[in-house]
């Protein structure tokens, strides 16, 4: 009989071909990115941005990896890498999936009326949805800082300025790009005040 002799099989160098989706939303609940290429292995691992993520194999061509919250809570471009362990092995190109900020949901504002002799600065609250915290309010096309509260949450101030003259205020929410829009939330109209007696 001959001398055994030790083979090692190594693993393949893994390739990224595509990604499905390519785009996100900023705030996506567990989103699964589908990853396909050649050269997967069940200890196939995908990376975001250099980092190990829950990845799920499905077959020599595809695999499935879970994004975090963390990894889709700002816009921006995500760097996703097959990396297979030794022997053989190794990481491949990247591949990228956009985190793009969501159109904001058609909301509502509370106040909807306020007196021109009210004390400010008068806080309105714009209830909707799909907010980040870079949403910004515009009053008649007039950006206006806003405060984030939640997704579904902002507020923003009236000055003595808005309280000069009785008047209607078309309010939207904006997202910046990438990604983003506008939604109008309602009008919010400036009442003149009854002069009290004297």
């Amino acid at each position: 009989s001959g001398t055994p002799v030790n083979l090692q099989v190594n693993n393949p160098a893994p390739v990224i071909s595509t990604v499905a989706p390519t785009v996100e939303s900023v705030g996506a609940v567990s989103p699964v990115v589908t990853v396909t290429g050649t050269g997967f292995v069940p200890t196939t691992v995908i990376q975001v941005n250099g980092s190990n993520r829950t990845s799920t194999f499905t077959s020599a061509t595809q695999v499935g990896v879970t994004l975090t919250a963390a990894d889709v809570s700002t816009a921006g471009t995500l760097s996703l890498t097959a990396v297979n362990p030794a022997p053989g092995g190794g990481t491949s190109t990247a591949a990228t999936v956009a985190v793009n900020n969501p159109v904001p949901g058609v909301g509502s504002i509370s106040p909807r009326t306020v007196l021109t002799n009210a004390t400010t600065p008068v806080v309105v609250t714009v209830t909707g949805s799909n907010y980040v915290p870079n949403s910004s309010v515009t009053l008649n096309g007039t950006a206006r800082a806003a405060t984030f509260v939640s997704s579904t949450q902002l507020t923003f101030q009236l000055t003595a300025a808005d309280l000069t003259t009785a008047q209607q205020f078309v309010v939207a929410v904006v997202n910046p790009a990438p990604g983003g829009g506008a939604a109008a939330a309602g009008n919010l109209s400036i009442l003149q005040a009854t002069p009290t007696p004297v």
